[in-house]
């Protein structure tokens, strides 16, 4: 008897391993797949989608067989076997689609349809056989569950394994992604389903049939099932274009590296867990299931017009939460400070949003067996999840902003508890009620709540526009003091491009430093536009074409028309030419070779970018390269800890020998340039185009006026970066060790001086040039001169930060 009241609690026990287990290879497929779809809003969405569609193509798969089912928890282990064996098939399998990938469109805006078509497809290849068995096991085990309530077993098994793929999201970000990698992530999980598989054929001889519900509640006689389920698809739709526009508008508050990710999908789904389970304990007290989901959703449309008013001043939300609770300015502190926050803002409405699935489930009004009444339900769940995953982010957000969509959603679950619940009086109160919201609405400026997000963050900086685009938040600031302001270009919150002295200059730089290395340059490959200051640097040699990569027309456009000073409208140059993509992607797929690949992207702690830092990606430049031809990338030396900022140099000096550090020695500077080749031999550079007047203002603007200048910004030649990462492991893509390790550090300052202070330990002394025009030793003795009064400036800024 014991041993089988212990077999009836492990399979909640199971389920909660399956919710994450399945978690984990989400997190960690959505990475591999950003690999070869790109990470494109487009390619995002198609795999998101493709997820979505096999849960929801198991979920009617299993409310279809569970009637002709003997032995649901040993199906169960069976597709908890099939998932895990997928999940240790995953390395060959990103093999093979990186080699199909080679094939997709480079060039999102040329053929948009195509290019969504392409990725859907590879994304179905790879995740429909999993995620339709993860959706088949929810049926099966309500239908096994022992309980006489529809509301206690879905409340129980969806509870549960909802928390379990919270628990996936924190595990997977704050200690498998950084310690196992990818693979060995992906490899964790599928022991994990394993495991669950064995003990649930264990399960299965020991747990006897499910006694037959006897069903007491009161069920809904007005609406057929199929206008029942209607209305559940609604509240799917409304429940993840939620998600996707609090994260929207939150990025703006929280910063967009991994960890701000995790804190808000892992909050969002501890909320569905949570009201899921508090369903199941009242479940005995809920006799009209109707009316209570009724409920829940006109209190979550309260909810979320409450949270709505203080959506924007979650910063001082956040300041208000690190004193209360006396935290420290560390990253523990921090994440502690987010999860409160988010949690704040989040739990009140996802709690309400996770009890509405069990009480869906208990107020279907069709006769059918537990099983059934759960699939048929999460089906239709899903199926509304994936209109609210498409329709928000490319149609409401762009039409009518996030703060809009908001009240968008309070209307639908207004209309939704209307519908379960017609009464003249709720027809009344329900009608003023969407008279209030929709006059709330059309009074209220569009972007109220974006605009008191970024006054919020600081009231230093001026708001100069703000734009809703289907990817991003594009925002213009001016910041500064009363005697210098400069402009910021941001997207979701992270800097892509500024006009302060210290960017202007290596803008230019990262433009004629790659080139002058080149003979005869003609064909050109930019990555990332930012302010457009590069692109013009490289338009004043004479090239023939420059390939201008950038994921966001947005950018493109927000430059054109605020950093025009700075690009001189460089995008109606004839030679150039824009592609709608990330620039991994287009290397992957296209077959175009270049004499210079300027990889200008990105800070690469932040989510996403440190894919263009790795070995994998500066291999595809190599084989992109014509022969002589140069790399180069923008590496910050601010935000990233000795070791993260070691191994992407690493990655790029075994990728090209002939690595050369340079920096600015002009301003105190928080960026160097890295260029390299792989042809071996000393820095060649073509001195005579110095004196080309077609470069003079824009090397002007760089801090080069002569020869000497050009030598002096030389930091570390081919053997001084040999030496200094001989022993650092290189930055790759199955260890995406920079976003996660870097993205722990917080002291800008501190990290800036410790990496400079580095390079300049190790700073070349002996002539890496051929041919200088200028002795190498006096241009070393300007440059050391100008090293030294910089490192002692940024080391009195960092001890008075510190």
């Amino acid at each position: 008897m014991i041993g089988l009241i212990h077999m009836k609690r492990i399979i909640p026990f199971l389920f909660f391993i399956s919710g994450a287990t399945a978690l984990i290879g989400e997190v960690v497929w959505m990475r591999m797949l950003g690999l070869v779809l790109g990470n494109t809003i487009w390619a995002a969405s198609a795999a998101v989608t493709v997820w979505m569609v096999g849960m929801a193509l198991g979920a009617a798969i299993g409310a279809r067989l569970v009637p002709r089912i003997r032995r649901h928890i040993l199906v169960y282990g069976l597709a908890e076997g099939g998932i895990g064996t997928f999940y240790a098939a995953s390395p060959a399998v990103l093999g093979v689609l990186l080699t199909l990938g080679t094939h997709l469109g480079v060039d999102m805006g040329a053929s948009l349809t195509l290019g969504i078509a392409q990725r859907f497809a590879l994304a179905t290849i790879v995740l429909l056989p999993p995620t339709l068995l993860m959706g088949l096991t929810l049926p099966l085990l309500v239908e096994r569950l022992q309980g006489d309530r529809l509301a206690e077993r879905t409340g129980l098994l969806y509870g549960l394994n909802t928390l379990g793929a919270a628990a996936g999201v924190f595990f997977t970000a704050y200690w498998a992604l950084p310690v196992l990698g990818e693979s060995g992530s992906m490899a964790m999980a599928a022991v994990l389903c394993l495991l669950v598989m064995v003990l649930a054929f264990v399960a299965e001889r020991s747990i006897p049939a499910a006694t037959p519900i006897q069903r007491t509640e009161v069920l809904d006689q007005k609406n057929t099932s199929g206008f029942f389920l209607g209305l559940v698809a609604l509240m799917g739709a409304a429940a993840l274009a939620a998600e996707l526009v609090w994260v929207r508008i939150l990025v703006l508050h929280l910063g967009s590296r991994v960890y701000a990710f995790a804190i808000l999908l892992g909050v969002y789904l501890l909320g569905l867990g949570l009201g899921s389970l508090a369903v199941k304990a009242l479940a005995r007290r809920i006799t009209n299931p109707i009316r209570a989901l009724a409920l829940t959703q006109a209190v979550a449309a309260l909810a979320l017009v409450t949270q709505l008013a203080v959506l924007g001043n979650t910063s001082s939300i956040l300041v208000s939460l690190v004193s209360i609770f006396k935290l420290n300015y560390s990253f523990l502190g921090l994440q502690s400070a987010f999860l409160l926050t988010v949690a704040l803002l989040f739990l009140p409405v996802t709690l309400l949003f996770g009890a509405s699935f069990p009480l869906a489930v208990a107020a279907d009004p069709k006769p059918r067996s537990p099983g059934q009444h759960a699939g048929a339900v999460a089906t239709a769940n899903t199926l509304g999840a994936i209109v609210g995953a498409v329709g928000a982010p490319f149609i409401l957000v762009p039409m009518i902003g996030c703060q809009r969509t908001l009240l968008l959603l309070v209307v639908i679950h207004l209309v939704v508890a209307l519908a379960l619940w017609r009464t003249r009086a709720t027809a009344l109160v329900a009608s003023v009620v969407l008279a209030a919201v929709v006059l709330f609405g059309v009074m209220l400026p569009r972007d109220w709540v974006l605009r008191r997000a970024v006054e919020d963050v600081s009231d230093t900086e001026v708001l100069l526009a703000l734009e809703e685009d289907i990817g991003a938040t594009v925002i213009v600031k001016e910041y500064g003091d009363p005697e210098a302001r400069w402009l910021s270009l941001e997207l979701n919150g992270t800097n892509v491009a500024g006009s302060s002295p210290a960017l202007l200059k290596v803008q230019q730089l990262q433009g004629h430093l790659p080139l002058l290395q080149v003979d005869n340059p003609r064909e050109i490959l930019h990555v990332g536009f930012g302010s457009g200051g590069t692109c013009w640097a490289v338009s004043r040699h004479p090239v023939e074409r420059i390939d201008v990569v950038e994921i966001s027309p947005r950018v493109l456009t927000a430059s054109d028309h605020w950093f025009s000073f700075i690009n001189h409208n460089v995008l109606g140059d004839n030679r150039v030419r824009t592609i709608l993509n990330d620039g991994r992607n287009y290397l992957m797929a296209t077959d175009k070779k270049y004499d210079a690949i300027l990889s200008d992207s990105i800070h690469p702690v932040f989510a996403g970018n440190g894919t263009l830092y790795t070995l994998e990606y500066f291999q595809m430049c190599r084989d992109r390269l014509n022969p002589g031809g140069v790399a180069s990338m923008w590496l910050p030396v601010y935000s990233l800890d000795t070791e993260s900022f070691l191994r992407i140099l690493s990655a790029f000096h075994e990728v090209f020998p002939q690595t050369v550090v340079w920096y600015d020695r002009t301003t105190p500077n928080e960026f160097t340039i890295v260029t390299g080749r792989v042809e071996k031999g000393p820095i060649t550079i073509d001195w005579e185009r110095l004196k080309d007047p077609n470069l003079a203002e824009s090397l002007r603007l760089g801090g080069i006026q002569s020869a000497a200048d050009l030598e002096a910004d030389v930091l570390l030649g081919p053997l001084e970066v040999a030496a200094l990462v001989s022993e650092t492991e290189p930055h790759i893509d199955d260890l995406p060790f920079v976003e996660y390790t870097a993205g722990q550090t917080l002291d800008r300052t501190g990290t800036w001086y410790d990496n400079l202070a580095l390079l300049v330990a190790v700073r070349t002394r002996t002539n890496p040039f051929a041919d200088p025009p200028v002795p190498f030793e006096e241009a070393a003795a300007i440059r050391d001169q100008a090293l030294e009064a910089t490192l002692e400036k940024v080391r009195l800024h960092a001890v008075s930060g510190r």
